[in-house]
């Protein structure tokens, strides 16, 4: 019998259970006391959340999100050539592409500490375009604020230029 043939017979006739999938211990930490052991896991960590973001009566963005201990971030970007404005003389198109106009929103939450379960950091920014027939340009808002927010509960923040930022807190 070659030495190929040898060990893929002996890997066949291995017993199941050597080759059951050995799981991890779970996570354990020290209480500050020092004297007691507490067994934690990541889902003690998780905190899910609706998130709704508007602009005066215009949603922006919405969707339920989870912050674990690294926090959770979205951000979406648009940009593009400017609107040819009517009454104007028409530029070459290369002029065009000098032009642009950009959309952009960021969302981040993250807790402010491990300890604190209910204390997070929130940061939205908003930036839209100008009309370009009124002189073009961008505009941006933002809401960076700490807030409390216990399982359960719904916060609402409002901003300049009508932003505004709803978040529900599912319950375990």
């Amino acid at each position: 019998m070659t030495g190929m043939a040898a060990i893929m017979i002996f890997a066949a006739a291995a017993p199941a259970a050597s080759r059951v999938a050995v799981l991890p211990p779970p996570i354990v930490t020290i209480a500050e006391h020092g004297a007691r052991m507490v067994e934690s896991t990541s889902d003690q960590l998780l905190a899910v959340f609706d998130v709704a973001i508007t602009a005066g009566r215009d949603p922006l963005w919405s969707d339920s999100v989870r912050v674990g201990q690294a926090g959770v971030s979205y951000s979406q970007s648009l940009r593009q050539a400017d609107e040819i404005c009517p009454g104007r003389p028409r530029l070459s198109n290369d002029a065009y592409r000098s032009f642009e106009s950009s959309r952009q929103l960021s969302f981040n939450l993250s807790r402010r500490g491990p300890r604190e379960a209910d204390s997070f950091s929130l940061s939205v920014r908003w930036q839209r375009p100008m009309s370009a027939c009124e002189g073009g340009g961008n505009r941006g808002v933002s809401i960076e604020q700490q807030i409390e927010i216990a399982p359960g509960q719904t916060v609402r923040l409002n901003g300049d230029a009508g932003l505004a930022v709803s978040l529900t807190r599912h319950t375990p």
